[in-house]
């Protein structure tokens, strides 16, 4: 991989303004000398970048989640022929419009920019967690560790400051007021999944992000005893505060308020649960202070059950994800069967806007993602990817 430091670019508005050279160029090319060399596992170490998957099929929400799996794909080397002159920008989209291949490339992408993203719990960004993930539609950026999750908000103001964050840890899992409490925990991800194991083997909590937003699911192995509607408890902490969602509908719902300006910032709603047979049972969400009940109305449910909200960004204006509207075609190198694509407002541990670049190859009709690159001192705004060759 070769990067370049060397080109100035137009800052946005909220590019930092320090006078920093932006690492924005990424070169297919020495990418492929790379692989060529037969040093192509290199990706899958801790220079920066980090190995992909194959675009998984859209799941339901409401299949169980167990059946929901990632298959990691098979690194591959390139051969003379992917060493040929590459096209760049218009001219690759072109070439990939009459393969035909145009659309599945970008839902390969799509796949890709959902992931999560094994990191060093000790890391300067890392926050303690282990696996980081951006919802690039809904400006959302997750952190997913043994406690649980903390996401913050996608979408940093002018003055450069993260404008909330909320961690929210499980607490228990029980009824009336009894709870298991969790024991040691380890975390795993594949693809667009992370689950957090628990030692006492009551229950698994998992995580699935979505372009609808980021799924939180727990399955619950034991029926625990006492009487009244099983309780998976939360704990709330953050610069937010947690209220019940009015119009949440039946299922009822929690909004996360940010205690500075007041706004609501995260919806956490949409609640779905089955039992083992596949059987519905009614769910709530309600806020209690500074915990989040979820009450599942489990009489004569055959266990595991499983117990799926959904985290949603009230400050996202959603709309249709496309093929351009992720950048594809403005920053795009194609060489035979190899493409390599910028995705400069891709948001990393290092902030918003930071930037990523993907390199994904085709094997018959399906395009597999091989690297994800980052700069190794990126930082926001510093939209790395914007130019690719």
């Amino acid at each position: 991989m070769r990067t370049s430091k060397h080109e100035q670019i137009e800052p946005s508005r909220h590019a930092r303004t320090s006078g920093r050279n932006i690492a924005v160029f990424v070169s297919l090319g020495a990418l492929l000398a790379v692989f060529w060399f037969g040093i192509g596992e290199w990706f899958s170490g801790d220079s920066g970048v980090s190995s992909g998957v194959t675009a998984p099929g859209a799941e339901p929400r409401d299949k169980p989640a167990e059946e929901t799996k990632a298959t990691a794909a098979e690194p591959r080397l390139a051969t003379s022929a992917d060493l040929t002159a590459s096209l760049t920008g218009d001219a690759a989209k072109e070439e990939l419009r009459k393969r035909g291949q145009y659309e599945s490339l970008g839902a390969a992408l799509a796949a890709a920019r959902l992931a999560v993203e094994k990191i060093d719990p000790a890391g300067s960004h890392s926050r303690g967690a282990e696996y980081f993930a951006s919802n690039p539609k809904q400006h959302l950026r997750a952190w997913f560790g043994r406690d649980g999750i903390e996401l913050a908000s996608g979408l940093k103001p002018l003055d450069g400051e993260e404008p909330w964050s909320v961690q929210v840890k499980l607490a228990g899992v029980g009824r009336g007021g009894a709870l298991v409490k969790p024991g040691s925990r380890t975390v795993t991800g594949v693809g667009p999944r992370v689950e957090i194991g628990d030692s006492t083997g009551m229950v698994t909590e998992w995580y699935e992000n979505r372009g609808e937003g980021i799924e939180q699911g727990f399955t619950v192995y034991k029926d625990p005893q006492g009487s009244g509607p099983l309780e998976v408890v939360l704990k709330v902490e953050g610069t937010v505060r947690s209220e019940t969602l009015p119009e949440a509908g039946k299922g009822g719902g929690v909004r996360f308020v940010d205690a500075v300006s007041g706004q609501p910032v995260v919806s956490y709603q949409a609640i779905k649960a089955w039992d083992a047979t596949g059987r519905d049972l009614a769910g709530h969400i309600e806020a209690m202070g500074a915990e989040v009940r979820l009450k599942i109305d489990d009489a004569g449910a055959r266990y595991p059950v499983i117990v799926d909200p959904m985290f949603a960004n009230v400050e996202a204006r959603l709309v249709k994800e496309s093929v351009e509207g992720s950048r594809f075609g403005s920053s795009v190198a194609l060489s035979g069967d190899t493409a390599l694509i910028g995705a400069p407002n891709d948001d990393t541990t290092a902030g918003e806007n930071a930037g990523s670049a993907y390199v994904f190859v085709r094997i018959g009709a399906i395009w597999s993602q091989q690297a994800k690159l980052t700069a190794s001192d990126g930082a926001s705004s510093d939209i790395f990817g914007s130019s690719v060759a």
